[in-house]
């Protein structure tokens, strides 16, 4: 979006007016410091100020902000918000609200930019609320966030029924900045949003007391933490949901794939200290730090993993314990012995199994380890206890040793987020931690440093390295005018930025969020296994019991006997390989996918593109550049190339259309230059017009320079070779003063493929991929060109957004479909697709947005890196349930010969898991071979 003007009128708050001389020159100094203000002008006689500003960069609250902490109130008969709309995707989006808004009474103007996802309106504030325009926007694209909306949330005193309720809510949303407001009768709470410019937090509570009613602040406090011990997404979910339990959460959320607890919690009834004993008693630790970072030294990383230590005294004391019997030391020593291991060992695993049970009523592994030393216990198999708590312990703490090195795999993408910028401020450069860096500041990037900020570069030229976020290997040259992103890394040349994002809207941070996030999407496979351990675990014990019971009330066994193979059960039965069977190969495969700059939002996409069986793309930015190019220049009988395209261009240049666009930049690219024009029109969808040195210059489709009675015979064979070629023709045309008509030649105008598009299509069908379609709203011969010259047997043309929505779901009929597409334009149909897959994703929001996987670059070859990522996770998710699953019944069987012992059923308890995290592990060597796989040609 362009500059705006903005006018006020100035009032002084202080009681000496503008009498004070050095008030004018304050307020242009704290004005003209804001980036994104391109003027202020002040008439000190008219007490007047004219603003020219960049409401992308700056919302005028801010402006009127900076004034009064000067002493100076602006007044203006107008005022004006920013929105922030997520769903903005495109320009019928942005049209769309822009009418909606223009409609509604007391709206001045508005302005839509899909590429910036901001809604700017100038509106009447006595004649229509915040609300109401935020209301309006919500209504045609969907939820909007002002600039400067804060939500609060109070506790209110004195409400006596639900009636109370909905007066305060209806008393609150009368009040002008007022966005909503929700009010819970139940817990005796309200949660206002509301335009911090125009409200403030003392008038909502003076409001509510008017009512009758007390109010205070009941802020919810926001932390995060990393844990230590999680091994499996069964863990994470036993964490949430005991925390759930407690008084004054309001809300968590644990990622076994970063190891990451969120937490949300009202300071007055519960602390970190009780967030940190609850999550302990479950028998898992709270690192210090919430890094990838291992801390210093030995003793510093036992310290902070106590389980581990545990896990240690109780193998020492196992071993004494056999020691001492084989040597034939007293029955109390290695009693002693055994007892100690079983207690110190089995601390965390009891403590873990009842606060499970009582927290949730979930039966876990825990309890089935408990039951079993306790068990071995009771008929005097000490040894046998004493060995299964410590393998068990061994087993525990592997499992967490492999997990983590798939977890670091993503917790490493949060060290390419710099904590500081060098920010330019008045000729000095300053460091800044980033969050505190606002959009329209100047940075510094020097060489060989990470770019700290999303940017534009301002001046410079370097060479940037991108693979962090992109995955590709080559650097990318950067000038002025070019985009940067945080997390890359400047090459030899000294860049400065401008910053475009703030911290937590940078794209890596962004992308580090989804990732974290990635796990609350669970593929078939892992919801299959939640569902089958809630079943399984009650059920074994079930079994085991009648296991102990059975043989000896019907057949008269030995109890002892069937108590020791009762246990020998509960113990092989236990779930742990198939419950990290799924979750630990789709973290690993997450992982992998963010390093190569695949970003994938979750397991159920993995597991789709394994399936994958057709894949369509769009064509204009997807399989080409997306930037019509000039051809074919051929001139008729008498006419240099050079006149035509001079002609053709000095027409163009003052049309904003993609192919007048293209003439222009093609003479230019050839260093010409051309006269200036009078009259120019533009006869929408057909062509523009001009006069030039007294003739009527006429340049736009054949069919309408015929309607012009212009001649193209001489130039006809010529346009219809181009035609059919699938190349768009531009003639241009001349009618002079006496009305006789000439052609000048045509223009063949072309959207090019991508260089690599033909190779990526090879690729995909050497993995077997053989129905891939084009989707394109172009014309037939269009299509049929692009086809022809990528290989692709099948393309459907001239379709509207709707029509490849129903294209999709017609194909989808015959397997699982991917659609590509560059994520803006094309939303509703990667919406429609099985898999919905954006290129060009970085920096771009809608496509992170809109998108199930997002490639960050535009490199079509990451596709074939994407399926085969899908293919070889899904393969190894299915080697892990059958392995589980396999071994497990043969290990039963063997139970009930008496061929099993406590011993070889943990060792074989924990071979299974251990062997199914390593094979999960193996998601993590896949890497993008580029050109290896690619047939030559």
């Amino acid at each position: 979006m362009g500059a705006e003007t903005a006018e006020f009128q100035l009032s002084s708050l202080l009681p000496g007016g503008f009498e004070c001389p050095g008030c004018i020159e304050r307020l242009q100094d704290a004005l003209g410091g804001i980036p994104g203000i391109e003027l202020v002008e002040i008439d000190q006689q008219a007490k007047s100020l004219r603003l020219v500003y960049d409401p992308d960069l700056v919302p005028l609250s801010r402006v009127q902000e900076k004034a009064r902490a000067t002493g100076i109130k602006l007044q203006s008969n107008l005022a004006h918000e920013t929105y922030t709309v997520a769903k903005l995707h495109c320009t019928d989006c942005a049209v769309r609200v822009e009418g909606d808004l223009k409609r509604c009474p007391g709206v001045h103007w508005a302005s839509a930019n899909f590429a910036a996802k901001t809604v700017h309106v100038a509106y009447h504030p006595q004649a229509i609320t915040v609300r109401r325009i935020r209301e309006c926007i919500e209504r045609a694209v969907g939820e909007a966030h002002s600039a400067d909306e804060r939500t609060v949330s109070l506790q209110i005193e004195g409400m006596d029924c639900a009636g109370c309720a909905d007066s305060i809510r209806a008393g609150l949303l009368g009040l002008d900045g007022v966005v909503s407001c929700q009010v819970d009768f139940v817990h005796g709470k309200a949660t206002v949003t509301f335009a911090s410019h125009i409200l403030n937090e003392g008038e909502i509570v003076d409001a509510i007391s008017k009512l009758g009613y007390s109010a205070q602040r009941s802020d919810t406090v926001q932390d995060r933490f990393t844990v230590s011990g999680m091994d499996c997404a069964d863990c994470a979910e036993k964490i949430r949901r005991a925390l759930m339990q407690r008084q004054g959460v309001v809300a968590a959320e644990v990622s076994f794939a970063s190891g990451l607890l969120s937490v949300e919690y009202r300071a007055g009834e519960t602390g970190r200290e009780d967030i940190i004993r609850t999550v302990a008693e479950l028998g898992y630790s709270i690192l210090s730090r919430p890094t990838a970072e291992q801390p210093a030294g030995a003793w510093a990383y036992l310290r902070q993993r106590p389980r581990l230590v545990s896990t240690i005294v109780c193998g020492l004391a196992t071993a004494g314990g056999l020691v001492s019997s084989w040597a034939g030391l007293s029955d109390l020593v290695v009693l002693g012995l055994f007892g100690l291991a079983i207690v110190v060992g089995g601390y965390y695993i009891a403590r873990s199994a009842v606060s499970t049970l009582r927290a949730s009523l979930v039966m876990d592994m825990n309890l089935l380890m408990t039951i079993a030393v306790v068990g071995a216990i009771a008929i005097g198999q000490w040894s046998e206890a004493a060995a299964v708590v410590f393998l068990f312990s061994v087993a525990s703490a592997l499992e967490s040793y492999t997990s983590d090195r798939t977890r670091n795999a993503v917790r490493s993408l949060m060290d390419l987020s710099p904590e500081e910028a060098t920010v330019v401020e008045r000729g000095q450069e300053y460091v800044r931690p980033v969050e505190g860096v606002e959009i329209g500041s100047t940075i510094v990037v020097k060489p060989g440093q990470r770019i700290p900020m999303d940017g534009i570069v301002q001046e410079g030229d370097s060479e940037v390295d991108e693979s962090p976020l992109t995955g590709e290997s080559q650097p990318v040259h950067k000038q002025a005018g070019d985009g940067v992103f945080a997390g890359t890394i400047n090459g030899s040349g000294l860049l400065r930025v401008k910053v475009t994002k703030r911290a937590h809207d940078r794209t890596i941070t962004r992308i580090i969020q989804m990732v974290e996030e990635a796990q609350a999407h669970k593929s078939p496979s892992q919801r299959f296994v939640d569902v089958f351990a809630m079943y399984y675990t009650p059920a074994v014990i079930v079994v085991a019991a009648l296991v102990v019971i059975g043989p000896p009330l019907l057949l008269g066994q030995p109890l002892r006997l069937w108590v020791y193979r009762g246990l020998t059960l509960l113990v092989l039965s236990c779930p742990c390989a198939l419950v990290i069977s799924t979750p630990v190969a789709i973290a690993a495969a997450i992982a992998n996918g963010a390093r190569n700059g695949v970003l994938v939002k979750g397991g159920v996409y993995i597991e789709r593109m394994g399936q994958l069986a057709q894949m369509a793309f769009d064509k204009t930015g997807t399989l080409t550049q997306g930037r019509p190019q000039v051809t074919d220049v051929m001139p008729a009988a008498g006419v240099t190339e050079k006149e035509l395209v001079q002609t053709a261009a000095a027409v163009e240049a003052g049309s904003e259309h993609t192919l007048a666009q293209a003439i222009v930049a093609h003479a230019r690219s050839i260093g010409l230059q051309w006269p200036a024009v009078r009259q120019l029109r533009a006869t929408p969808g057909k062509g523009v017009s001009a006069v030039l040195d007294g003739c009527n210059i006429h340049v736009g489709q054949p069919s309408w320079l015929q309607e012009l009675n212009v001649d193209l015979e001489e130039v006809a064979a010529e346009a219809r070779r181009l035609q059919e070629s699938g190349k768009t023709v531009v003639v241009v045309g001349r009618v002079n003063a006496h009305g006789e008509s000439d052609v000048l030649g045509v223009i063949g105008i072309a959207d090019a493929p991508r260089p690599v598009a033909g190779q990526a299509i090879r690729r995909l069908r050497k993995l077997g991929i053989q129905r891939m379609v084009m989707l394109t709203g172009d014309n037939e011969q269009v299509a049929a060109a692009i086809a022809r010259q990528l290989c692709i047997d099948e393309y459907r043309a001239s379709l509207l957004p709707d029509e490849k929505v129903e294209a999709l779901k017609e194909l989808r009929k015959d397997g699982t479909i991917a659609m590509v597409g560059d994520g803006v334009n094309d939303a509703p149909a990667l919406a429609a697709a099985d898999i919905g897959v954006a290129m060009g994703a970085a920096g771009t929001d809608a496509a992170l947005e809109t998108a199930d996987i997002a490639l960050m670059g535009d490199d079509l070859n990451k596709l074939a890196y994407t399926v085969r990522l899908g293919r070889r996770t899904l393969k190894i998710v299915k080697q892990n349930i059958a392995a589980s699953i396999i071994l497990k019944l043969l290990f039963v069987a063997l139970v009930f010969p008496g061929w099993l012992t406590l011993w070889l059923a943990i060792l074989g308890d924990t071979g299974v898991a251990i062997g199914v995290t390593l094979n999960s592990m193996r998601v993590l060597r896949l890497r993008d071979h580029g050109d290896k796989n690619c047939p030559r040609t």
